[in-house]
C-alpha cells in the first residue's frame, strides 16, 4: 500500500494538498486494513487546509472506538466543527 506511505510522509512534512490525494488513492482501493485509519489522516490533513466540511465527512466516515489513532476521533470531529462554525461568522 505504497500510497498510504507516501500519504503518511507527505502530511509528515506539511505537504497536506498532497497528502489528501494519495489518501483518497487508498481509499479508492477499499483495502480493509487501510481505508479507516486512511480517513482518519485525511481528516486530520483536510483539517490542516481548513477543508472543514471534508474533514467532517472523513472524520464520520471512521467507526468509533477504534484504538489505534493518534488522539480521539471526537477531537477531530469537535475541532472540524469549531472551525465550520467560525467560517460561517
Amino acid at each position: 500500500m505504497n500510497h498510504f506511505w507516501l500519504a503518511d510522509l507527505l502530511a509528515t512534512v506539511g505537504d497536506f494538498p498532497n497528502a489528501i490525494l494519495h489518501f483518497s488513492e487508498v481509499i479508492a482501493t477499499k483495502e480493509p486494513y487501510f481505508i479507516n485509519i486512511a480517513h482518519f489522516f485525511r481528516a486530520e490533513c483536510h483539517l490542516r487546509v481548513k477543508e472543514y466540511a471534508k474533514a467532517i465527512e472523513d472524520i464520520e466516515s471512521v467507526p468509533v472506538g477504534l484504538p489505534y489513532y493518534p488522539r480521539p476521533r471526537e477531537m477531530v470531529l469537535d475541532e472540524a466543527m469549531k472551525g465550520l462554525a467560525s467560517d460561517k461568522k
